[in-house]
């Protein structure tokens, strides 16, 4: 706040900032009477035009998504720091190399390694080289090559113990149920080790597989949402990636960052994302909404299986109610990932409690759609929405 006099002996009051009600008033009791109602009008006006240029997040508004809770052992956890930090064990799982999976037959000039079916051959150089590779090396055992293939395939998740005792029955199975040599596992190590570490990474998705269905979806699971707990957007959380690029044909002015905030959408600029973008923002229901990250640090997510699922856009109706949109072309509207995408996202909204919350998801097969249950979702079925859903295609209409 700075004063400065005028050409006409007067002082101009220049504000830059917010302007607080105590300051308003310290000023206003300072002024000649006949110029209060004229500062109190300038004040209002600054207030709202400054009010006006911010963005919901920096004007401080909550924006708060629920997130999902289960139980686990009796205690209620949050279900993706749960599936983040999964505990499980490799030795809940046979270690087992099928000879489909893994095999090595040697000639006189050469041996074949196959993986999954795919032949890879190696070439002895000379007869003398040969003499040389069936040479027995000091050092080439069974322990030793545990101890390696152990340190090369180290999983930060899984303690040494349980990792280095399943390497050891898979090359208990390997050489006494397969009969491959140790010498032979020893030249070549380095594809041995790609298709354990290969196994390991399939243990772990099976076991996170039956841990999410039991946790969520079997009939004894316990899911609730906590609202209070619940993830929040701030006005900074995606200040490091590329933005819709300014000066575009549509202007986003319920954004929770700001016209000049958006991320970037996917697609070309008048593509079917961004269409449904707008088709977001120009509802009158809509209080504000946020274009969600896929894979950033501070976005919304959902657990799925073995990944996560981050819907494309988080709306908060003026209702109070939260709105999410996972935007799905045609092409990719049935698939077995859109399913699971679909079923945790039914859940989450099943699972609001008594009616205060409602978390809407929607996996939309066709920007039409999203806009016939974006108008059916939020209370307005009017004649003009039953009109749309009449004109959507047959293709889509009989799915």
């Amino acid at each position: 706040m700075q004063f400065e006099p005028t050409a006409d002996g007067r002082t101009a009051i220049c504000i830059a900032g917010p302007l607080s009600e105590e300051h308003e008033n310290i000023i206003s009791r300072a002024l000649p009477a006949h110029e209060r109602s004229g500062f109190a009008a300038a004040a209002r006006t600054y207030r709202y035009e400054r009010e006006r240029a911010l963005s919901p997040a920096q004007r401080g508004h909550a924006f708060i998504a629920p997130r999902l809770m289960i139980v686990v052992q009796g205690e209620l956890v949050f279900a993706d720091e749960f599936f983040e930090t999964f505990d499980w064990s490799p030795l809940d799982y046979r270690a087992l190399l099928t000879p489909q999976e893994f095999d090595v037959r040697e000639t006189a000039v050469e041996f074949e390694i196959d993986l999954d079916g795919r032949a890879i051959r190696y070439s002895v150089l000379s007869e003398q080289d040969r003499l040389i590779l069936d040479a027995p090396v000091e050092g080439w055992d069974r322990v030793n090559l545990s101890v390696w293939l152990d340190r090369e395939i180290r999983q930060p998740d899984i303690p040494t113990t349980q990792m280095l005792r399943w390497v050891q029955d898979a090359l208990t199975h390997l050489v006494v149920q397969r009969g491959l040599g140790i010498g032979t596992l020893w030249r070549v190590k380095y594809v041995l080790a790609r298709k354990l570490a290969e196994k390991v990474s399939a243990a772990r998705d099976e076991a996170r597989k039956k841990g999410y269905q039991r946790y969520l979806f079997d009939p004894g699971a316990i899911v609730s949402v906590s609202a209070e707990n619940g993830f929040r957007f701030h006005a900074n959380m995606f200040s490091d990636v590329r933005k819709q690029p300014p000066g575009g044909r549509y202007r986003f002015r319920r954004h929770y960052l700001g016209e000049n905030n958006v991320p970037a959408l996917s697609g070309k600029i008048d593509g079917e994302e961004p269409q449904c973008a707008e088709c977001i923002d120009s509802l009158p229901q809509v209080d504000f909404w946020a274009r969600n990250v896929a894979r950033h640090r501070d976005a919304f997510y959902l657990p799925r299986a073995t990944e996560k699922f981050y819907p494309d856009f988080v709306a908060k109706l003026k209702d109070g109610r939260i709105f999410v949109v996972e935007y799905k072309g045609e092409r990719d509207a049935i698939s077995p990932e859109t399913d699971e995408k679909r079923a945790v996202g039914e859940l989450w909204e099943r699972s609001g409690g008594d009616g205060h919350m409602t978390a809407r998801v929607w996996l939309a097969p066709s920007l039409h759609n999203v806009m016939v249950k974006m108008r059916m979702t939020i209370g307005r079925i009017t004649g003009e929405a039953l009109l749309d859903s009449i004109r959507v295609d047959e293709t889509v209409a009989q799915r």
